[in-house]
């Protein structure tokens, strides 16, 4: 795209006089072209062109003739020659009235001459006045124009400079679309400035209350979020981690800023302080609260692994830990937890008593055997078959005292057969010694009658002891044998 120059720059530019720059653009010797104010403009190629080949000769325009009363040039016309031949009036006699009419038309033709040459020569004057006068107004356009855009540069020089002061009163925390917020705002109170105060010192002051102002709700978000972390700093060591956020630090943090963010934008900062450390404070309390449950559901997970391997009585603490508030004490803790696992301690106490019993009643089986060493095997067997039998028939549970004295009561007579069947042996010699003369010996000796007797008595008492339980009822079975066998 081409550049245009104003005369006055083109005339200075080429040394010449701004009327023949005009002349020559008139006289379509120079291109210009005419902008929509009425002003001539010059294209910068043909600048460089009279530059290279020189200013061309501007015409001068002709006073004006008769014939152009509106003062445009007078039409060129051959001279007439017609005067070179004389008239037929002056080829004749001249007469004094001839020549004096002669004369007058002369003189009149001289003044009316005169006048025209006058009217001419000011219609010229009006004419230059009034091209002197377009020129003036066209230099003092130029000159407006001038003196505007230096003073539009001299602005914009000026508003860059305040909004680079600007940016620099803005400290260095600042994030940059805050920068260019600020930047922008201060150009805008600028350009509202018209014109600039002419005292620097009030602009400053102007521009440095709008950084103030524009970095006031970054200042007070800061302010705020400071807050917001300062409190959360305030947690328990248990809840904070310094490598990643924890859950109890993203909770306290969410909080607060939703505490302070509820205040109003007038809030001081021991009011916003006091608000997110409030809001802190609550998740601190949840914390202790989470801390106290795990800690008794730890407690308890141990005695639940005891008593079922852990899954279903730990899951039932947590279910009736869960049931309380976050206010519940240690103690109220500790009770829903023994609550819940009381149907596993009493599952536990129950296999406990029944192993208890049965290792109760083996140990009696066991010393029913050893009581039984000096039985006969047969008799043995036959005696823990019955201890067995007897401690069956006592429900799961039995105290100690009853189950031994149930095996005790089994094995009595078990124990004393030995003695009581040479109890009622004994009494078969004496018996004989005392019935002799009552006997049928067959001619036998009573030793040999009683080696005989004792034999088949003994045989009797392996089968009918269990009734005989004392020694006197031994000899007693002994005697009454004896009479039945003799008929006595």
């Amino acid at each position: 795209m081409d550049l245009f120059f104003r005369v006055s720059e083109v005339a200075r530019e080429l040394g010449a006089n701004s009327n023949t720059i005009r002349r020559l653009i008139e006289a379509g010797l120079v291109k210009g072209q005419t902008t929509a104010g009425g002003h001539l403009r010059i294209p910068a190629s043909e600048v460089e062109r009279l530059k290279r080949d020189g200013i061309p000769t501007a015409p001068r325009p002709l006073p004006p003739g008769p014939e152009a009363p509106d003062g445009d040039a007078a039409e060129i016309r051959p001279v007439s020659r017609a005067r070179e031949k004389p008239s037929s009036v002056e080829a004749a006699e001249s007469s004094p009235d001839v020549v004096h009419a002669a004369e007058s038309v002369r003189i009149l033709e001289h003044a009316v001459s005169a006048g025209e040459l006058k009217q001419r020569l000011e219609e010229q004057q009006d004419w230059w006045k009034k091209r002197t006068k377009e020129e003036a107004g066209e230099r003092e356009s130029e000159e407006v124009l001038r003196r505007g855009q230096e003073t539009a540069r001299e602005r914009q020089a000026r508003r860059e400079l305040w909004q680079a002061y600007a940016l620099n009163r803005i400290p260095a925390a600042v994030p940059a679309e805050v920068r260019q917020v600020v930047y922008k705002n201060v150009g805008d109170l600028l350009d509202s400035l018209n014109p600039l105060p002419a005292n620097e010192l009030i602009t400053g002051q102007l521009v440095q209350a709008e950084v103030q102002k524009q970095l006031r709700p970054w200042a007070r978000s800061t302010e705020r979020e400071n807050a917001v972390k300062a409190a959360a700093e305030r947690l328990p060591a248990g809840a904070k981690s310094h490598t990643s956020l924890t859950s109890w630090q993203t909770r306290a943090i969410q909080a607060a800023r939703k505490a302070v963010g509820q205040l109003p934008d007038s809030a001081d900062r021991a009011e916003i302080d006091a608000a997110a450390q409030h809001a802190v404070d609550q998740i601190t309390t949840e914390f202790a609260a989470h801390q106290q449950r795990e800690e008794v559901i730890g407690w308890a997970s141990l005695t639940a692994t005891i008593l079922d391997g852990g899954k279903t009585a730990k899951k039932a603490i947590i279910e009736a830990l869960s049931s309380l508030p976050l206010t519940a004490s240690r103690s109220d803790l500790q009770a829903a937890a023994d609550e819940a696992l009381a149907p596993y301690r009493k599952a536990v106490a129950q296999r406990q008593a029944e192993q208890q019993d049965r290792a109760a009643r083996q140990s009696l089986i066991t010393i029913a055997t050893i009581k039984l060493s000096s039985v006969p095997p047969k008799e043995t067997e036959k005696a823990i078959a019955a201890v067995v039998k007897a401690l069956a028939e006592l429900p799961a549970g039995t105290p100690q005292a009853r189950l031994e004295e149930a095996c005790d009561r089994t094995l009595r007579p078990y124990i004393r057969r030995p003695e009581l069947i040479r109890t009622a042996l004994s009494e078969v010699y004496p018996w004989l010694m005392k019935h002799e003369g009552e006997l049928d010996l067959e001619g036998k000796s009573l030793v040999t009658v009683e080696g005989e007797l004792k034999g088949d008595l003994e045989k009797v008492l392996a089968e009918q002891l269990g009734g005989i339980a004392s020694p006197e009822q031994a000899a007693k079975f002994a005697r009454r044998w004896l009479r039945e066998e003799f008929r006595l």
